[in-house]
């Protein structure tokens, strides 16, 4: 009798720390998952920010190039009128 009431004990004592490690645990997955989440919401959102400044850069060599080559046509025809 004495060895049940020592082992209810035991189980009393721990009954509340397993069920605080538990809730540790799920508490950690929880959070870790929700990093997870907003780590990679972050990394596609830095996706698609590369994708517009590539666009942009692009763009901008275009227009570059545009107005380099109306430079190349003035400079022929200031050229031709020497």
């Amino acid at each position: 009798m004495e060895d049940m009431l020592t082992n209810g004990n035991l189980i009393m004592a721990l009954g509340p720390a397993t069920g605080v490690f538990f809730l540790s645990v799920y508490f950690i997955r929880t959070f870790v998952a929700y990093q997870r989440d907003v780590m990679l919401k972050l990394v596609n959102e830095m996706k698609e920010d590369r994708k517009l400044q590539e666009k942009e850069l692009e763009e901008f060599k275009n227009a570059v190039n545009k107005i380099d080559a109306r430079l190349h046509y003035i400079e022929r025809v200031l050229e031709h009128e020497k």
